[in-house]
């Protein structure tokens, strides 16, 4: 079993926007392959399992993670990792945006493919927010990654690939991922305010007791967090009103059945 090494990197906290982006572009030689500068990988001296490549959404690289190993005493999975250490936490929730493009190995082989970040406020872990699919993307499309936490001082991303473990010692149904321009967002919303992709309002704000939430969508479910993330209460959204137990400023999380997800800040007497 290979371990990650993790590279702590200091960053400033601007008020507003993007936080970290990595467009892969600079790499660095360890050992006998390379390596996206900032990141550390599982490869060793004997099965590559990522590269740069020509192939990008932006720039002249992105990052291409494979596997070329059979065994899985070896590994089946490819995978990169990164940290980043706030000099301030962050007041607002983030989000993680990256454009990537997934193919199978074959049209039968069901995609392998993961971005999760692992979030902290002063040492303490929050939680571990993933993306995961099985379809092919076989153009690059950008996603996002609702973090729904503030004052997030520290996090850290991986980013994996690559084969199944089977049965007996090998390795199937691998999947090669083409990612590029992974950056940490800002994710800014401001109470009583229509949302810029749909229209979207909620109140009041303050509230005593209860939400109500009016929206093109239908949004199913919530998740109350207080002000550093830490999950409160949860329920089912019924006739557009939230009812809430829990005081003081807060967090809610709404969705849709589809998985889509608005974050809302409120202050409930």
């Amino acid at each position: 079993m290979k371990s990650l090494l993790v590279l702590i990197i200091i960053l400033p906290l601007g008020l507003c926007g993007q936080l970290i982006s990595y467009d892969f572009e600079e790499w660095e030689t360890f050992f006998n392959y390379e390596k996206p500068v900032g990141w550390e990988t599982n490869q060793d001296t004997i099965f590559q399992s990522l590269t740069k490549d020509s192939d990008s959404a932006s720039g002249d690289f992105a990052m291409k993670l494979f596997s070329e190993s059979t065994s899985g005493f070896f590994g089946c999975i490819s995978s990169a990792q990164t940290s980043a250490v706030f000099d301030a936490p962050s007041p607002l929730t983030l989000q993680l945006k990256a454009f990537v493009k997934i193919i199978p190995e074959t049209a039968a082989t069901k995609p392998n493919f993961v971005i999760s970040v692992s979030v902290f406020n002063n040492s303490t872990f929050l939680d571990n927010i993933s993306y995961e699919t099985d379809t092919a993307i076989t153009e690059y499309e950008e996603i996002t990654m609702d973090i729904p936490f503030h004052f997030v001082d520290s996090l850290v991303i991986r980013i994996s690939s690559g084969g199944f473990p089977t049965a007996v010692d090998g390795c199937e149904g691998h999947t090669i991922a083409y990612v590029d321009d992974v950056s940490i967002v800002e994710n800014i919303i401001s109470s009583n305010s229509k949302l810029e992709e749909e229209d979207f309002s909620f109140y009041p704000n303050p509230s005593n007791g209860f939400l109500n939430i009016e929206s093109e969508n239908a949004y199913v479910t919530y998740q109350v967090r207080d002000i550093i993330g830490q999950k409160l209460e949860s329920g089912v959204i019924e006739n557009g009103r939230i009812n809430l137990l829990s005081k003081g400023n807060l967090i809610v999380v709404v969705r849709t059945k589809e998985g889509d997800s608005k974050i809302i800040r409120i202050v409930n007497f």
